[in-house]
């Protein structure tokens, strides 16, 4: 039988059960929250992982042709076709200038390149000059050039016009 010298369970039963309940809605909480921040902190993981692999879209205007941005300049501006004209000239003129002075530049700085070898050969013994020029031409495999659709940098990727030949 009940030993009156034993002491009993102090607490009641309906509070024993109510902490019961405190304690799991703790646990859930926390969980919740443990959940939530993993998510926040595995999407900010991802943001900074693949940020320079996300498609960042271009200047619209960048890449058209001088016709086309003259009709687009004559809607938008409402130009008369005199002016649309005078605009395509400008535009092309100055295209052509770009293009020219794209070229100039690409072979002053092919030549500088050329100059530095060179001096570099001048400097290094056969064999330093060859694993010099055999680690220059590795480095130059991965490295993303303009232009290089393929293998550049991602924002280069984005669109590449596509020639509709029929």
């Amino acid at each position: 039988m009940v030993n009156k010298n034993e002491p009993t369970d102090s607490i009641p039963r309906r509070q024993a059960v109510s902490a019961g309940r405190s304690t799991k809605c703790t646990q859930i909480a926390t969980g919740i929250i443990i959940v939530l921040s993993g998510i926040v902190i595995g999407s900010g993981g991802t943001i900074l992982f693949l940020k320079d692999r996300i498609m960042w879209h271009d200047n619209p205007l960048r890449g058209r042709d001088p016709s086309t941005m003259a009709k687009q300049w004559k809607a938008t501006y409402d130009l008369s076709d005199e002016q649309a004209e005078k605009v395509e000239k400008i535009a092309t003129k100055r295209l052509n200038t770009r293009r020219a002075l794209t070229e100039e530049f690409t072979q002053r700085i092919a030549s500088e390149r050329e100059q530095f070898v060179a001096e570099v050969e001048t400097i290094l013994s056969p064999e330093q000059f060859q694993r010099w020029k055999n680690d220059l031409e590795e480095r130059g495999k991965n490295r993303p050039r303009q232009g290089d659709v393929e293998r550049g940098h991602p924002r280069m990727r984005m669109s590449v016009p596509q020639s509709n030949s029929e």
